[in-house]
């Protein structure tokens, strides 16, 4: 993971130098609502269709130059919420989300009280589920490659402070699924891979 953080960190500083111009800097913090529908790849051979629905903290930067280039970083903390992994995978007691995202892309409003802009996306998730026993705990991992885009409205109501939204699609790339019983490995040997939406609003403050 380091080293995904690091290329993308090199990438966006290197896009950066040619981008042109000065920079407008926006930090915003609100609410999203990550929804995904995947497709498990169980023990069995038999594909697990589930969908899961991620209330999370969203906390996004982005920047848009005068030339109109763009880039975005956003992270999603969240809780997700599954019957079908309970029914039909792990009964679970306890979970969570982690979205990384970066984005390079441009922006075709950028007024002192209006900016729309468009990104290419490419980023990384970590969801686990855990069910807590007496003695052991039961977890199901699961690490994607995310590629997709963003549509992301900045409205300002001051030079300071206003209002975001966005809207993002994602494919998620299997790279590592397993079930643990506490930190030892039971199984392995298969993907988890498919598509989720996110959505998010919140505030921003300008800099």
């Amino acid at each position: 993971m380091k080293k995904f953080l690091t290329i993308a960190f090199s990438v966006a500083i290197g896009f950066s130098a040619f981008a042109g111009g000065n920079s407008k800097t926006t930090v915003g913090a609100g609410f999203s609502l990550p929804i995904s529908n995947m497709t498990m790849e169980n023990l069995s051979g038999t594909p697990i269709d589930f969908t899961t629905v991620t209330p999370s903290l969203n906390i996004m930067v982005n920047s848009i130059f005068s030339s109109g280039f763009a880039l975005r970083g956003v992270l999603d903390i969240g809780i997700p919420i599954s019957s079908d992994i309970k029914d039909n995978i792990i009964d679970y007691d306890k979970s969570i989300e982690f979205l990384i995202d970066f984005g390079a892309g441009y922006s075709f409003i950028n007024t002192d009280m209006l900016s729309l802009a468009a990104f290419g996306i490419v980023g990384f998730s970590i969801t686990r589920y855990t069910a807590e026993g007496t003695y052991v705990d039961s977890s199901f991992i699961n690490y994607n490659l995310d590629i997709g885009a963003d549509v992301v409205a900045l409205f300002n109501f001051t030079h300071f402070i206003g209002l975001y939204a966005s809207f993002g699609v994602r494919y998620k790339i299997p790279i590592y699924s397993a079930f643990y019983l506490n930190d030892t490995v039971l199984h392995d040997n298969f993907d988890t891979s498919g598509f989720e939406c996110v959505p998010a609003i919140g505030i921003t403050f300008n800099f």
